[in-house]
């Protein structure tokens, strides 16, 4: 069957809207004119069990560009053919905005968003101009570039953690210990990327329940800070009204004695690893910095805020006299 010949009229993030550019179409020795008036051709077509629809998609070859199913939802009116880049599926807006065109931030070059990589196109020396940029933004904003007193400022912390790990009894072993080779270059230079990534767009990803505690707070319009500094220690919030700082605990990096043998004396219980051990004597260290301070503390674990949260809305209201909607 012969194709009809479609021209772009116009294409947008979603649609491409196509005319017809010839005069007639001949099928089966009968001929139609279809520049300005399809309605016979499409009386044709659908006694004989196929629609214009049908035809003009055969002309085009639509499928989605994200998944490449057929897509069945094109349409022809007022002389135009309208066909969709998406199917029904994938026609989502989290999906469509990947095939959006944006600029390369070094050379200005359009592409798709799915297709950029750390705010470039791509290419390797718009990427390793864009790193240098973000390592430069980073060395002249840094503290140590900007300190007169470097020596004495890190010779104060390292005697501060030297004290701290003898009062505590915590051995500290590199996080990268023993893992030579384990990670592939490929890996290394995607998690060295996520960092910078993180650092330009000055943002701190939050947990769960971190997400669900700020949302409570939020809808009782309670004013706050979240990651809240104090003595050179972050903590997850601070109630600002009610000098109430909150940490909400990870069930498993804080050891929740729900599921962890804490006290060393419950075999029907998980025993700490090394890790969770050496947390809970800095989680200790934090809860007196504020113990001695203008603040109020209280901590709620993951599983509560997740099972229980009608529990620590009423543990606010009751002995922190928030005040809730």
């Amino acid at each position: 069957m012969e194709k009809i010949r479609l021209i772009k009229k116009k294409e947008d993030g979603r649609r491409i809207i196509y005319t017809i550019n010839q005069d007639f179409y001949i099928i089966d020795d009968k001929k139609f004119k279809i520049m300005n008036n399809t309605s016979n051709l499409s009386t044709y077509l659908n006694k004989n069990g196929t629609s214009l629809i049908q035809l003009l998609n055969t002309c085009i070859g639509n499928k989605c560009i994200h998944c490449n199913k057929d897509i069945n939802k094109n349409r022809f009116e007022r002389k135009q053919f309208i066909t969709y880049k998406f199917c029904e599926t994938c026609d989502i807006q989290s999906i469509v905005k990947l095939y959006r065109n944006v600029p390369c931030i070094i050379c200005g070059k359009n592409v798709n968003r799915k297709n950029i990589i750390y705010s470039t196109c791509g290419d390797n020396i718009c990427i390793s101009k864009y790193r240098q940029k973000i390592n430069n933004n980073i060395s002249s904003t840094h503290w140590v570039n900007n300190s007169n007193n470097y020596d004495e400022i890190i010779k104060k912390r390292t005697n501060t953690r030297l004290k701290n790990d003898k009062n505590f009894n915590r051995k500290y072993v590199a996080w990268n210990k023993g893992k030579t080779g384990i990670y592939s270059k490929e890996t290394i230079e995607k998690i060295r990327n996520s960092v910078i990534k993180q650092m330009k767009e000055g943002r701190i990803k939050k947990t769960g329940q971190e997400k669900i505690f700020e949302n409570f707070l939020i809808n009782n319009n309670i004013n706050y800070i979240y990651s809240f500094i104090y003595e050179k220690r972050q903590y997850d919030f601070l109630l600002i009204d009610y000098n109430l700082v909150i940490e909400l605990q990870g069930d498993y990096w804080h050891g929740n004695p729900l599921f962890w043998d804490v006290d060393n004396n419950d075999n029907s219980k998980k025993q700490l690893y090394e890790t969770q051990i050496m947390k809970k004597k800095d989680d200790i260290i934090k809860k007196s910095i504020i113990n001695y301070s203008k603040y109020n503390f209280v901590e709620f674990w993951e599983y509560d805020i997740h099972n229980n949260f009608c529990d620590i809305v009423n543990i606010l209201k009751q002995k922190y006299k928030i005040k809730i909607n």
